[in-house]
C-alpha cells in the first residue's frame, strides 16, 4: 500500500523522471486531450446529433476519472512536498492554482444535477479542462519561470509607474478643475482619465481631455508613461524568457554531465574464497573526475544544485575526507571527493524489509558509513533507514544527541514514557522542513518495529588521533551508559534478550577475529548517553521486545579498508542466524556488473536518475 501511494504521489508531483511516472502522466495528458475534445464536437451540431450519447459517456468517464484524480492529489499532496503536509497544507494546496483549476474542470458535471445543465456558464467552465494541460506544456513552465525572475524587478516598476501616474493626475486636477469644473469635479476623474489612457479606454469610461496648457503637457507625459507601461514589461519579460531557455539548455548539459557522472561510480569485483561480488566505491576523487571524466568542480556542484531542484533519488554530494586517516597512518591536509547515495525521503533513504526482524539505522552522514549500513541491511536482507539529508543547512544534525524538543516528537511518535525529560535544553528554533524531516525519520523507524526485533544503528568511530585514546577493537557494539561496563542495564530498556545479545556479539567477534584479525569490543571504548536518540524509539511500553544497540566501526576501516565490504557480510551473516534464523546468500544483482545502487532494490531502479 506504501509503495502504491508513493508511486502515484510520484505521477502526480513528478518529482521522478521514471517509467511509471511518465506513462502515468501519459494518461493523464490523453485524458484531458479526450475531455477538452469532446466539449468541442459537442459544440458542432452536426456531429453532437450523430454521437451525441458517445460524447455524453466521455463526458461522463473523463469527469470521473478527473474527480478521483483530484481526491488523489487532495490526499497525497504532502506525501512528496513537505509544505502541503497535514490540514492546514491539504488547505493551502487546494486554493493553489492547478488544484483551482482541477475543481472547476469538474465542477459542472456536479452542478447540473442542481441547476439546469444547460447554463453558458456552466458551458464555459468546461473549458477549463483546457487550463489542466499547463502542467505538462514546457513552454507554461519558462512563462512561470520568467516571471520567478523578474518578480522583483516587475514589481518596482510597476510600483514606480503608479506612483507617477497619480502624482501627475493629482496636478492635472488641480489645473483642470478652474477650466472645466464640470467634467473634473473630483480627483477619482482625473485618476480614470490617467490610467484609462494606458490601455485606450475602450468602454469610453474617461471621454473628455484636459485644455489647459499644463493639462495637455501632463497628458504628453502619461502618454509617454503609457508606452514604459508596456515597454519595461515586454523588455524584462524578454529577457527572464531568454534566461529561463538558457537554463534549460544549462539544465540539460547537467543531466548529461550527471550521468557522466554516474558512470564514475562503477563497481568492482571483490574475490572472497569461492564467492564474487561486486561493491560501489565509497567516493570519487575530485581529480579523477577531472582527468577522467572532464567533469570539473563546477560542474558537479551544478550537479548537486539541479538534484536538489529536481528531487532525484540518485544524489551525489562533496566531501573533505582530508582529516580521515590513510592506511598507512598518515593524515591527507585535504581531499576533495564525490559520493553518492539514495534519498527518496524528506531525510535521506528508506527501505523495508516485509519479513526480517532487523533494522539497520543510520543517523548521521559521515564518509563513508551510511554506505556500509547500506551493504549491512542489503546483504543480509534488513530494513534499512539512513539519515542523508540535512533539512536546516544552517544547522546541520546528526541526530544522535537529541534536544528536549526532539524528544517529544521522538517519544509521542515510539510511545515512550519517560518518568523524567530526557534531553538537553533545545537551543535553536527549527524550521517546519526540519521537523517534518525529523518525524518522517522516527516514524519510518518505528514502522519497523516487531515482536522479537533488534534496531542497530551503525556509526563510523571517530579517528583515535581526534579521541585520544588508542583502541583495540575495530568494532564495537554499545548499549551502555558507563564505559567498561558489559552487564546489561534493566534501567536502559536496550536489550531484553541478553542470550540473544550474547551470540551475536560472540559471533561476530569470533568469524571477524578469525577471517580478519579484527578484535570486537562492548562498550569500551563507546558510552550511550541519556539523551541519545535510540533510547526514543521503538517505545518504552515494556510488553514489546527491545533489542537494541550501536554498531560503530573504526572510521580508518569505514573510509579506506576494502575488507570494510567483508566485514558488512560476515556481521549480517551472524545477525541474520540469529535474529531471524536464516542464512544469507548473495543475490545475483550483487554479482551483476552495474554502475552504483542500480539495480539492488526496486526502489532504486530508476535507470534515468
Amino acid at each position: 500500500m506504501e509503495n502504491i501511494k508513493k508511486q502515484l504521489a510520484d505521477i502526480f508531483d513528478y518529482v521522478r523522471d521514471t517509467p511509471i511516472v511518465k506513462n502515468g502522466n501519459r494518461v493523464i495528458f490523453g485524458m484531458i486531450l479526450l475531455s477538452v475534445l469532446a466539449t468541442f464536437l459537442n459544440t458542432i451540431p452536426s456531429v453532437n446529433a450523430v454521437a451525441n450519447n458517445i460524447l455524453t459517456v466521455i463526458d461522463i468517464v473523463t469527469v470521473l476519472f478527473f474527480t478521483a484524480e483530484y481526491v488523489l492529489r487532495l490526499a497525497l499532496c504532502g506525501e512528496n512536498i513537505e509544505r502541503y503536509r497535514g490540514f492546514k497544507g491539504k488547505l493551502k494546496y487546494a486554493f493553489s492554482f492547478f488544484p483551482v483549476i482541477d475543481l472547476l474542470a469538474i465542477a459542472p458535471f456536479y452542478l447540473s444535477f442542481m441547476f439546469d445543465g444547460t447554463y453558458e456558464w456552466m458551458v464555459v467552465m468546461r473549458i477549463f479542462r483546457l487550463f489542466r494541460l499547463f502542467r505538462f506544456l514546457k513552454s507554461y513552465s519558462y512563462i512561470m519561470d520568467s516571471f520567478k525572475g523578474i518578480k522583483d524587478q516587475f514589481n518596482i516598476s510597476m510600483q514606480f509607474l503608479v506612483i507617477i501616474t497619480f502624482v501627475l493626475s493629482m496636478i492635472l486636477y488641480y489645473v483642470e478643475v478652474q477650466a472645466q469644473p464640470d467634467v473634473y469635479s473630483g480627483g477619482l476623474e482625473s485618476l480614470l482619465w490617467a490610467f484609462m489612457q494606458y490601455i485606450g479606454d475602450p468602454g469610453g469610461f474617461a471621454d473628455y481631455s484636459p485644455i489647459t496648457t499644463v493639462g495637455r503637457v501632463i497628458s504628453v507625459l502619461i502618454g509617454i508613461l503609457g508606452l514604459a507601461l508596456f515597454a519595461v514589461p515586454a523588455g524584462l519579460i524578454g529577457s527572464a524568457f531568454t534566461d529561463a531557455i538558457d537554463k534549460k539548455n544549462k539544465d540539460d548539459e547537467v543531466r548529461a554531465n550527471r550521468e557522466t557522472l554516474h558512470t564514475a561510480f562503477s563497481r568492482t569485483t571483490i574475490k572472497d574464497r569461492d564467492s564474487f561480488f561486486r561493491f560501489m566505491p565509497n567516493f570519487v576523487y575530485m581529480e579523477d573526475l577531472q582527468a577522467r571524466k572532464q567533469l570539473s568542480l563546477e560542474n558537479v556542484q551544478d550537479i548537486i544544485r539541479l538534484q536538489n531542484e529536481e528531487k532525484c533519488l540518485k544524489r551525489y554530494r562533496l566531501k573533505d575526507i582530508g582529516e580521515s586517516v590513510s592506511t598507512t597512518g598518515s593524515h591527507i591536509t585535504h581531499q576533495l571527493v564525490v559520493e553518492h547515495y539514495l534519498c527518496n525521503r524528506s531525510y535521506g533513504f528508506f527501505h523495508r524489509e516485509p519479513n526480517s526482524l532487523v533494522t539497520i539505522v543510520a543517523n548521521v552522514h559521515r564518509s563513508s558509513a551510511n554506505l556500509y549500513a547500506f551493504y549491512l541491511a542489503k546483504f543480509g536482507g534488513f530494513n534499512l533507514v539512513i539519515k542523508e539529508e540535512d533539512p536546516s543547512p544552517t544547522y546541520p544534525s546528526s541526530w544522535v544527541s537529541l534536544e528536549e524538543d526532539q524528544v517529544e516528537v521522538a517519544d509521542a511518535i515510539s510511545g515512550t514514557k519517560n518518568s523524567t525529560k530526557i534531553g538537553t535544553t533545545t537551543s535553536k528554533e527549527r524550521s517546519q522542513e526540519e521537523y517534518d524531516a525529523f518525524k518522517d525519520f522516527v516514524s519510518d523507524i518505528h514502522s519497523c518495529r516487531k515482536e522479537g526485533g533488534v534496531l542497530i544503528f551503525v556509526n563510523a568511530a571517530e579517528d583515535e588521533s581526534k579521541s585520544g585514546v588508542e583502541r583495540t577493537a575495530g568494532v564495537h557494539f554499545v548499549y551502555g551508559n558507563k564505559l567498561g561496563v558489559n552487564e546489561y542495564d534493566p534501567e536502559s530498556l536496550l536489550i531484553s534478550s541478553p542470550e540473544l545479545m550474547d551470540r551475536i556479539i560472540n559471533g561476530s567477534a569470533a568469524v571477524l577475529k578469525e577471517k580478519f584479525d579484527i578484535n570486537v569490543a562492548r562498550n569500551d571504548f563507546f558510552r550511550l548517553l541519556r539523551n541519545n536518540m535510540i533510547r526514543h524509539v521503538w517505545g518504552g511500553v515494556k510488553k514489546h521486545n527491545r533489542n537494541k544497540f550501536y554498531l560503530k566501526i573504526n572510521k580508518e576501516l569505514v573510509v579506506w579498508d576494502t575488507r570494510c565490504v567483508l566485514i558488512m557480510r560476515e556481521l549480517a551473516t551472524v545477525i541474520a542466524k540469529e535474529v531471524d534464523g536464516r542464512d544469507i546468500e548473495i543475490t545475483p544483482e550483487m554479482k551483476a556488473k552495474g554502475l552504483g545502487y542500480d539495480g539492488y532494490w526496486e526502489d532504486t531502479d530508476d535507470k534515468k536518475q
